[in-house]
């Protein structure tokens, strides 16, 4: 006859493991990572109680009337003294009231006291503070029979191994408290355990069929076949092993079978009872069901030494996840070091540290302003498009909104348009102007600014026809009874009519930008500058110098719009407007020298439609011609405005120029500050100085923890 052995095991954690969970729990580091941990699922009376007990030493009660009745939780951590500490964590709809009386329930059992005849008294005044009947009294049936609420037992001692067992109530009647169960088992730190008693039907077990539903591949889950003596009195012989070979069949491998103490057996130790249980398996048919394929599948030991498996695979998991959890803060902690940046106790160091912020603040703006700039994360993250990038797109907009509808009536030849698709809306926002990819910031945003811009503008489109009719006016009231010839006297006052809305429109560009790059100079500060108390300070020492930036800017463009739009002569040198100008008169002609409809229609010969080709009035040549030069020059005059806006005051004053936003805060300008001004902006505060060194000893304890999981 075969013997089945019985393997040795001394505890359940691999002595490298508690090694290191020792050393991690002295380095006082908390965690969201959490221990692998066993929880207990199974029917009332199914032997719970002496499984527990063998694998934890914890005396569980066995008594029926004592049994769980609630969820228990036996939490085990190494320690220097011996306690034995039970409390109650109250289910989360408690009342107030409740919720303060179960909280006050503390048991304290000292060295002495720790064996079985004390824990009994813990389930019972712990039962008695819930309000869970523990007999089944039909006087009583208004008492619950079962709890929603938590014991918890917590365990600490030298010898003691970090460990919790959850033991869960056999039939859970309300639906938190099966919840509660569910979300145990299914935590994938979690070792299941499922006791069935061998003369059970297992295949419709409710915990059999609930394991297989929380853990299918069946690694993390032992199901343990209890009470195989009662098993062998109600079906002797080779019936008794029935359920071990339909859950051989069912999950392999993954199952045990522990025999249970017996009533005269309550004084027995832990050996003797050791003893006895290898003496049963060692008799028929248990025998006859070892396999030695698989792992030992008898006896109390044997289930410590798979339990023990599970754990050292869950640890192992543990750590590596631990690992990447501790990197993770580990780089935060090391950034937010590094934010709070040096110690600023004297004037040296202040100066130290704004130079290391201003030049963090200019290589922002400068990589913002290149072409590299949309490969960097900061910027999509934290300003949403590259500086540069925001500029251009409002540069072209204005140029586009300022050729299609910056005039005030359309040439002649111009798409025209109704009337009520140029009026302007009732109200007039920022974004009116032209539309854009990103948002521009609101005037309240920065009220420091509001003063110095203009108002919000909507472009209505130009007249569709009237330019005609302006120029006759005006050459009536300029030249009046004069020989009819082209004076360019009447150029000016058309032209300034003509450009009405360019002064509004460009001065709402310029707000617009100013608002856009006054954003992005204080994100740029604020990201350079982690300390919330220098930045503000940093701020409102600059901020004058940011605004006479956008003062000048704003002056510069309103000298270019006074040249271009209030002179009282039209000039220019650019070769192009005499092209245009030919180009719009041989039009002209061309188009005057076509036969009409009627002429083709009637017959009409060609010495007809070469007298149509001289005007009858020469006023009206004269206005033809005004007409075709006012075209010309305002063409030429549109685009040299847009591209004077865009490279003397966007680029020149705002961004690049040695006066521009730039060169408000820079190295050099750190170097110049007095001692006095040093002081008001960088006195470190001394929360930063306890902030630096909590930061740093908690790098320190997170490089030790490291070092200790990679060992």
């Amino acid at each position: 006859m075969a013997k089945i052995e019985v393997p040795q095991a001394q505890g359940l954690y691999d002595p490298v493991h508690l090694k290191k969970l020792e050393k991690l729990q002295n380095l006082n580091i908390s965690y969201d990572t959490r221990l692998p941990q066993i929880v207990v699922i199974g029917g009332q009376s199914a032997g719970k109680s002496s499984v527990l007990e063998s694998l934890s030493g914890f005396p569980f009660p066995r008594d029926p009337i004592c049994g769980t009745r609630y969820i228990t939780e036996v939490i085990y951590r190494k320690h220097d003294k011996d306690t034995v500490v039970a409390s109650i964590e109250p289910d989360r709809n408690s009342t107030s009231e409740r919720t303060t009386r179960l909280r006050a329930f503390q048991v304290n059992l000292s060295p002495t006291t720790r064996d079985g005849m004390t824990i009994p008294d813990i389930f019972q005044s712990a039962s008695a503070a819930m309000g869970v009947c523990l007999e089944v009294d039909e006087a009583r049936s208004s008492i619950s029979l079962y709890s929603k609420d938590v014991l918890q037992v917590e365990v600490t001692g030298p010898k003691e191994e970090y460990l919790k067992i959850i033991d869960c109530p056999g039939t859970p009647s309300e639906p938190v408290q099966e919840s509660k169960i569910e979300k145990h088992i299914e935590a994938s730190h979690t070792i299941i355990l499922a006791v069935v008693p061998c003369a059970a039907d297992v295949e419709d077990d409710p915990d059999f069929l609930r394991l297989g539903e929380a853990d299918p591949d069946g690694r993390r889950s032992i199901v343990v076949l209890t009470k195989p003596d009662l098993a062998m009195e109600s079906a002797p012989g080779r019936e008794a092993v029935d359920p071990v070979e339909i859950i051989r069949k069912v999950i392999g491998p993954n199952y045990l079978v522990v025999r249970n103490r017996g009533e005269n057996e309550a004084t027995s130790d832990l050996a003797q009872r050791n003893y006895v249980e290898h003496a049963f398996f060692n008799e028929d048919p248990w025998n006859q069901v070892h396999n030695q394929l698989y792992q030992p599948l008898f006896g109390a030991r044997s289930l410590r030494l798979r339990v023990q498996e599970f754990l050292e695979e869950r640890t192992e998991q543990y750590f590596i996840e631990l690992g990447k959890e501790l990197k993770a803060r580990l780089k935060h902690k090391q950034k937010g070091l590094e934010l709070l940046g040096e110690t600023r106790v004297n004037t040296d160091r202040r100066r130290i540290y704004l130079s290391r912020v201003a030049i963090r603040f200019s290589d922002i703006f400068n990589r913002a302003l290149g072409p590299q700039c949309a490969g960097q994360l900061s910027f999509s993250v934290d300003f949403q498009l590259c500086l540069a990038a925001q500029v251009q797109e409002m540069s072209k907009a204005f140029a586009s909104i300022l050729f299609s509808r910056g005039h005030s009536s359309n040439f002649e030849g111009e798409e025209a348009y109704c009337e009520d698709e140029w009026m302007s809306p009732p109200y007039e926002s920022r974004g009116d102007l032209f539309g854009l990819h990103f948002s521009i910031p609101e005037d309240h945003e920065y009220p420091e600014i509001q003063v110095l811009l203009s108002e919000a503008f909507y472009c209505s489109r130009p007249r569709a026809s009237g330019i005609m009719g302006d120029i006759r006016q005006i050459y009536s009231d300029c030249c009046g009874g004069a020989l009819g010839v082209f004076n360019n006297t009447i150029l000016p006052p058309l032209f300034r009519n003509q450009t009405r809305k360019w002064v509004k429109l460009t001065l709402a560009h310029v707000s617009n930008v100013i608002l856009v790059i006054h954003d992005f100079v204080y994100s740029a500060l604020r990201t350079s500058c982690p300390d919330r108390q220098v930045l503000q300070a940093l701020w409102e020492f600059h901020k004058q110098g940011f605004l006479d930036c956008y003062r000048r800017a704003i002056k510069h463009a309103e000298l270019l719009l006074h040249v271009e739009c209030e002179g009282d002569m039209v000039v220019t040198s650019n070769p192009e407007f005499e092209r245009l100008l030919a180009e719009y008169r041989m039009e002209r002609r061309r188009e005057a020298a076509k036969p009409s409809r009627d002429a083709s229609r009637y017959g009409i010969g060609n010495q007809e439609e070469t007298h149509r080709v001289v005007p009858s009035d020469f006023t009206e040549e004269v206005c033809n011609d005004t007409h075709d030069a006012l075209k010309a020059y305002y063409e030429i005059a549109r685009a040299r405005l847009v591209d004077n806006i865009h490279q003397q005051v966007v680029t020149h004053f705002l961004l690049r120029g040695e006066q521009s936003v730039l060169q408000v805060f820079t190295p050099e300008r750190v170097l110049s500050m007095t001692s006095e001004e040093l002081r008001s902006i960088a006195e470190e505060h001394p929360d930063n100085a306890r902030s630096r060194e909590e930061l740093q000893q908690e790098i320190d304890n997170l490089e030790k923890a490291l070092d200790v999981i990679r060992a």
